[in-house]
């Protein structure tokens, strides 16, 4: 008797918090913006939600994004439809700041969720370019390259070499505008140098001119050399370039 009052008792209790029941399953989806960090200036920045199977995602299925702040605006609507597994909307703001956009999507029982960080700064006057090597480089004794500058770029300002092993020698040098929007850098290695990690090895700033814009970089692949001390042609590294504008504090 009392095993049965016992099970009775915790079945009231489990109706009672809805232990019958299940909750919806949720699944992560990829949000980007289109660019990080944008010009306060420009008329907005792009956000895309992409699912992670399409398929399972009908076309015309109601996606509502939200923000972090009332400084944002979501245009058209913060509610949009989907097309092929995704979704876009268009972010203005009317302050500088990182702000916290998400996407939310239910179909049938699952709920889809995702969000990312989109930031506005204002235009900048200089950008610091920082370029580490992978995977691992070997014994290198000398390398080459040359960096694409978008236009915007006004001077060279500033070069630092983070590895004591090298002896490094840009064109231009710093003080001088890059020309045709490209520097190169030639490093060299008495000892050979080993790259074991992909902290940055160089860092150079550049001045940016009035109106100047977000200039990017790029390494042009045509202009990579590297050797080793015994002038063995090694294999060309990758490049990881990040950079960083002065405005953006965030």
């Amino acid at each position: 008797m009392k095993w049965r009052y016992t099970i009775n008792l915790l079945g009231l209790i489990l109706a009672g918090c809805g232990g019958g029941g299940s909750s919806s399953p949720t699944v992560p989806v990829a949000v980007t913006a289109a660019k990080n960090p944008v010009l306060l200036s420009y008329t907005s920045n792009r956000v895309q939600v992409a699912f992670p199977n399409p398929a399972s995602v009908p076309d015309g299925t109601q996606v509502v994004f939200t923000t972090s702040s009332p400084n944002l605006s979501l245009l058209p609507a913060a509610t949009t439809t989907t097309t092929n597994g995704s979704a876009t909307i268009r972010v203005k703001s009317s302050a500088t700041g990182k702000f916290l956009i998400t996407a939310t999507s239910t179909v049938g029982s699952t709920v889809y969720t995702g969000s990312t960080f989109v930031t506005f700064i204002s235009q900048p006057s200089s950008v610091r370019l920082s370029i580490a090597l992978q995977p691992v480089v070997s014994n290198l004794g000398s390398l080459q390259f040359t960096i694409l500058n978008d236009p915007g770029i006004s001077v060279f300002q500033n070069f630092t070499s983070h590895n004591p092993g090298f002896t490094v020698i840009t064109n231009p040098p710093p003080g001088q505008a890059p020309p045709g929007n490209m520097t190169t850098v030639g490093a060299v290695s008495a000892n050979g140098v080993t790259i074991t990690s992909p902290s940055p090895l160089f860092e150079l700033t550049y001045g940016i001119g009035t109106n100047g814009g977000l200039p990017g970089f790029s390494i042009d692949p045509a202009s990579v050399n590297a050797f080793t001390i015994d002038n063995a042609i090694l294999p060309a590294p990758t490049f990881l370039l990040t950079w960083k504008y002065d405005t953006d504090t965030f």
